[in-house]
């Protein structure tokens, strides 16, 4: 009877700490009032879906990519650093290995939460180099709270959820912690099950998680030392509200002159770190691969019915990559342009906006090195994003 007692006691004491602690870490409120949050590049950040909505404002415009977010962060041609909050209010979302189809899943969670209904997409082409997606990146920025976000929101159609729920399954087959969650989440939410174990299985698989990823990203943001800054360059050249792009492209060009004198038009301080060791042994590489046969298509057009479920307008932009290095690696401007064409026909087919900057594979001084934006390439990526955001059409179209 004691042994029962003692038990007992235990237990109750467990479920106080655990309650204690959970209360603790959502009492935290997560609103950054400076709009630092909406474009800080950390890992947890993406991973709690709720975080995000709480930096989710009226005039926000949700940008998706990935590790170009990451890349010449201290640069003041850099997304978050270019404009002030007046001039572009936009929330970043994504790190290296985020490709299209966790942005699927992140869209069909914070969708019912955006005002302006537009959306971009920056495409990194090397995301279709291949037919297969890499499972491991996959799981590795898997966000559970973003599934269960999708799987709650009642504007997507149920066909779409069922589709989107069959690849997280198949994506996750490797991880067996991850897909034992996701399966549980799928039997409440798609299957609409009664049995009250499941449930009760779910709603701790649920409970456990949300605790676990707040509590990792209030760990992050005691960290956090990045700001923003009311005065930036775009402010100095805007007049009557206009931002002059070509000004802020040549400036940015006469800036890089002085830090590149190599082969690939990078700044000499990668091309000596990496490029150098490489640029004969990567001769050829790519001979064999393809760009038009890439999974990565199809869930390009998951992407695309989320924001049509939704009624929202997409925008992709194609990111140039460095021509010189891969026509070195023999991948091709002709296998480029494979690419370029299905992004395109797709992009017609579904009603989305295209901004195709793989005009700019062979201008020096656009990459970092051979897939990362430098200076000029992020006052493209940010002309791009301006003008979406402003309803701004190219004065040649």
């Amino acid at each position: 009877m004691k042994k029962i007692a003692a038990f007992i006691t235990a237990f109750a004491l467990f479920i106080g700490f655990t309650g204690c602690v959970r209360g603790y870490v959502f009492s935290n409120d997560l609103y950054d009032k400076t709009g630092a949050f909406k474009t800080w590049y950390n890992q947890y950040k993406d991973k709690d879906t709720e975080a995000l909505i709480e930096n989710i404002d009226k005039d926000t415009m949700l940008v998706f990519g990935s590790s170009e977010f990451g890349h010449q962060r201290k640069s003041k041609y850099h997304l978050r650093n270019m404009f002030t909050k007046d001039q572009l209010n936009v929330m970043t979302i994504g790190e290296a290995f985020s490709q299209t189809f966790i942005h699927t899943i992140n869209l069909g969670a914070l969708a019912p939460h955006i005002s302006n209904n537009k959306v971009v997409l920056i495409i990194s082409p090397t995301w279709f180099l291949g037919t297969k997606i890499d499972r491991n990146q996959f799981s590795y920025r898997f966000s559970d709270t973003a599934y269960i976000g999708l799987l709650q929101n009642n504007n997507i159609p149920a066909k779409l959820k069922n589709r989107i729920a069959a690849r997280v399954e198949t994506l996750l087959a490797d991880d067996s912690k991850k897909l034992k969650r996701v399966k549980a989440y799928n039997a409440v939410y798609i299957d609409n099950t009664k049995n009250p174990v499941t449930l009760a299985i779910e709603g701790k698989y649920e409970d456990d998680i949300k605790t676990e990823v707040r509590t990792n990203l209030i760990a992050a943001r005691k960290a956090y030392k990045e700001s923003t800054t009311t005065q930036t360059i775009a402010s100095s050249y805007t007049t009557d509200g206009a931002v002059d792009f070509e000004a802020l492209l040549f400036r940015a060009y006469k800036s890089s002159l002085k830090d590149s004198d190599n082969p690939l038009y990078i700044p000499d301080k990668m091309w000596y770190k990496t490029y150098r060791k490489k640029y004969d042994t990567m001769v050829g590489a790519h001979d064999f691969d393809r760009m038009d046969v890439s999974e990565e298509y199809g869930d390009l057009k998951l992407f695309l019915e989320i924001c049509k479920a939704e009624n929202i307008k997409p925008l992709l932009i194609i990111q140039p990559l460095n021509g010189y290095w891969y026509d070195r690696t023999g991948l091709s401007s002709d296998k480029r342009e494979l690419f370029n064409e299905k992004i395109r026909s797709i992009s017609k087919r579904y009603g989305a906006e295209v901004s195709d900057l793989s005009y700019y594979d062979y201008v020096p001084y656009v990459m970092s090195d051979s897939v990362h934006p430098w200076k000029e390439g992020w006052v493209l990526l940010n002309e791009s994003i301006y003008n979406f955001y402003h309803d701004i059409k190219d004065s040649d179209e």
